[in-house]
């Protein structure tokens, strides 16, 4: 049933998928904690969908984790988090999804300070083609700095692409241990933002898909912008949790 701003969502409208061996009470609970944070939002959620997946051997680096989708008022807001147990994932995503939430009725300057940085360096399943198991290809309106800092806090990802609407150029925002950092492809001058973005003023380099794994593959960096050789697009290769690369590229609508 379609929700309207008069129908709360109530714990049986949480679709929840479960990866591994994950506990009915586990999967329960997460439901009925996701409506229960879904029943404060000022504004109506029309759906929710949890994902929790419980690796076959937890560990350091495959811990258990808990990923969230709220579609409130026609805006996607989405929360990721991990923990030692699927217990303690669920309840880091219900506090980092809590924040989300608020901003979405607030003014958004309370973003300063309120993320976590995050940086994964696992070895690569391999180099080559091979190694990139995801690609994404989107079509970015121009957008400003701030703009994309914003929506990539509300998707709760820890980079974002996009095109500068001050460059006409494809651009990234990512998260620092002191605020956002900002790269184009296309010069221009320092951002006007309240916000603490630093601007990386060297050039992005010119590479080829494969010898974008290449350059990834060899050094230690969350993941690596550069203008696609073919398409002279951004483009974006990243570390996967499994071990693997992700790749998302610009494109003409």
């Amino acid at each position: 049933m379609t929700k309207t701003a008069h129908a709360a969502l109530s714990a049986g409208d949480v679709q929840v998928v479960t990866r591994g061996r994950v506990s009915r009470a586990v999967a329960e609970r997460a439901r009925e904690r996701i409506a229960a944070l879904a029943g404060r939002c000022r504004e109506p959620v029309l759906s929710a969908q949890v994902k929790l997946t419980r690796p076959a051997e937890p560990g350091p680096d495959r811990p258990p984790v808990a990923e969230a989708s709220l579609n409130v008022n026609g805006r996607q807001i989405r929360a990721q988090a991990e923990g030692p147990t699927l217990q303690e994932a669920v309840t880091e995503l219900l506090d980092r999804l809590r924040v989300r939430l608020d901003r979405t009725t607030r003014d958004w300057r309370s973003l300063r300070g309120r993320h976590r940085h995050t940086i994964r360096t696992a070895t690569p399943a391999g180099v080559g083609p091979s190694a990139v198991i995801r690609r994404k290809y989107v079509a970015p309106e121009p957008s400003t700095p701030e703009q994309a800092i914003f929506a990539m806090e509300l998707l709760d990802h820890d980079f974002y692409l996009f095109t500068d609407a001050s460059t006409g150029g494809d651009a990234v925002v990512w998260r620092t241990a002191e605020g956002y950092g900002l790269a184009r492809l296309r010069p221009g001058r320092p951002p006007q933002t309240y916000l603490p973005v630093r601007l990386d003023e060297n050039p992005a380099p010119e590479l080829t898909l494969d010898e974008a794994v290449g350059r990834l593959a060899a050094e230690p960096r969350p993941f690596l912008f550069y203008a696609d050789a073919l398409s002279g697009r951004g483009a974006i290769l990243y570390r996967r949790r499994d071990g693997g690369f992700g790749h998302i590229a610009a494109v003409s609508p």
